[in-house]
């Protein structure tokens, strides 16, 4: 390796994370099956020459498209629904949400003093 003296003292850069992939290996498996379902389908429903290939793949790939939307909605509500939040506090002076317990008072003397 050359020596680079304009980097000496220096640490050298950290290596990078691979990114993750956009789908898991199951999810990417899943979508694909439901592809290739749905091409067959559209081949054997409509099968006459006036049909291409290249229809039945657009329908296919359309078909998944619509179903990984369709997944992705389901997990946002399931998300939704499984997010608490705390309710905030009432905004209006003298009204609390909690019962607050009293302070203690000093006690007082009949003199006025604190402390008895």
């Amino acid at each position: 390796m050359p020596h680079d003296p304009a980097g000496a003292g220096r640490e050298p850069a950290p290596r990078l994370a691979r990114p993750a992939a956009p789908l898991s290996p199951a999810t990417a498996a899943l979508l694909n099956t439901i592809a290739a379902g749905a091409t067959a389908t559209y081949l054997a429903t409509y099968a006459h020459p006036s049909v291409m290939t290249a229809d039945a793949l657009v329908h296919g790939y359309a078909v998944a498209t619509a179903w990984g939307a369709g997944i992705l909605a389901a997990a946002a509500v399931i998300a939704a629904l499984m997010i608490t939040i705390a309710r905030p506090a009432s905004t209006e002076p003298g009204v609390s949400d909690r019962a607050q317990p009293e302070a203690p008072r000093a006690v007082t003397s009949a003199a006025g003093r604190v402390g008895a």
